[in-house]
């Protein structure tokens, strides 16, 4: 990513001042191509820029206003108001100053090959003690191939269309109450990506955040503290071919269970999740995506590039694993499957009677369901519930080895399941 040997065309303010109105030349590194869509090319900003609602402003430590004026080649001129404006593009541009964008609902914000030497915002108020407080409505946020040397701030913002491919930020990112709507792609053959072939050389927060569609952060780096606080992916989350260098803690991740997320998320990028709870000491998290990763594992058992006998193995241990106790995780699943399989036991140990009362029963039901309750309730017994219960080897050997197996196997999911959240 080259872009720092560029010659940049500097602002004079003997070129641009306009008042409220922007005139342009169309052919100019400035140009006003519609009466809502303004370009920026070449153009070294070297001072703080502000663009808002209904000013366009870059001021230098003497508070000068540049605003901008230009021609048509036939001489005319075409102006139009800022709060017009719609569409903004910035493409091989470099900012020396701050940069903030408050921008008005339904814009488009294009920023390509720019340099950004300073901090760089989106909804942010220009004086820290005001709090930009308004939600707007992004129709399409593009960030290509950029270097973002400090920090970098998007909040309160609902964005329709985004696409961030090529970035570095060399300072924070941080990202606050956003709901990304979809992405969209330059050309058909460009991978559905999100955060795509970005460094993140120091610390990123994404708190309140809320993804609609499928990510994935593809090629991209986080090589410094990470936090994912009380964001939500509807449609699943891919990590598989992202480079994680500390740790990233994903506070009160929310989503990645659902349905529609199960489906596509990947067995590694639950492992990374449950990793990294595990890293920071959240047992109860990391025990949660555990279960996913399983889940995961044994939805693709057939998908695996393993033998047909690996793969029957397969299926039985997990999906025992699962109907049991849902993976470790639930102890009232294997309460239930213990109270099951004593039951059968008891069945199985007095069939003839079984096979008789049920005869009776269906002969006898409405003029003797008393005795016929109490036939049914002497044959389950109790004591099938413990492991150690008392059964003739030489007549029921399968039922023996079935009891002693089977309750062995739940008592050990049962205890696991307890423990899950308490353990150390």
């Amino acid at each position: 990513m080259d872009i720092e040997s560029s010659n940049y065309t500097k602002l004079s303010s003997s070129e641009y001042i306009v008042g409220d109105d922007i005139v342009t030349d169309y052919q100019g590194d400035i140009m006003l191509i519609t009466e809502d869509y303004i370009r920026f090319f070449n153009i070294e900003f070297d001072a703080k820029m502000i663009l808002s609602l209904n000013q366009f402003k870059c001021i230098n430590d003497e508070n000068e206003i540049y605003n901008f004026i230009g021609k048509y080649k036939d001489d005319t001129t075409y102006s139009s108001k800022i709060q017009d404006i719609k569409m903004f593009e910035f493409s091989q541009c470099k900012f020396k100053e701050d940069v903030y964008f408050n921008m008005s609902d339904n814009c488009i914000i294009t920023i390509e090959s720019c340099i950004f030497e300073k901090n760089f915002n989106i909804n942010k108020s220009t004086h820290s003690q005001q709090k930009t407080d308004k939600d707007i409505k992004i129709n399409r946020l593009e960030i290509d191939s950029c270097i973002f040397k400090k920090n970098f701030l998007i909040e309160r913002c609902f964005i329709i269309n985004y696409r961030f491919i090529n970035i570095i930020f060399e300072g924070e990112a941080k990202l606050f109450y956003i709901v990304f709507e979809t992405m969209f792609k330059n050309t058909k053959d460009e991978e559905d990506a999100w955060f795509t072939n970005t460094v993140f050389n120091k610390s990123a927060i994404f708190e309140e955040i809320i993804f609609k569609e499928f990510i994935r952060f593809q090629h991209t780096s986080f090589k410094g503290y990470t936090l994912f606080r009380d964001v939500r992916f509807e449609n699943g989350l891919d990590l598989d071919y992202t480079n994680i260098e500390k740790v990233i803690n994903f506070y009160n991740l929310q989503g990645l269970d659902t349905k529609s997320s199960k489906n596509i998320t990947s067995q590694e990028t639950y492992r990374v999740i449950k990793y990294n709870f595990e890293k920071i000491g959240n047992k109860i998290e990391a025990n949660k995506y555990h279960t996913l990763e399983l889940n995961s594992k044994r939805q693709n058992i057939w998908k695996s590039k393993t033998s047909w006998l690996q793969k029957i193995q397969n299926i039985f241990i997990y999906y025992t694993h699962w109907i049991s106790s849902n993976h470790s995780q639930s102890w009232l699943l294997a309460l239930i499957w213990i109270f099951i399989v004593s039951t059968l036991t008891s069945l199985f140990i007095e069939f003839e009677t079984v096979k008789a009362l049920y005869n009776y029963t269906l002969n006898h039901f409405k003029q003797d369901y008393i005795a016929i309750y109490k036939g049914w309730h002497s044959i389950y017994k109790f004591k099938y519930l413990s492991i150690f219960a008392g059964i003739d080897i030489d007549k029921n050997s399968l039922t023996f080895l079935f009891h002693k197996i089977f309750l062995g196997y739940l008592y050990y999911q049962f205890l696991v399941a307890i423990r899950k959240d308490t353990k150390k």
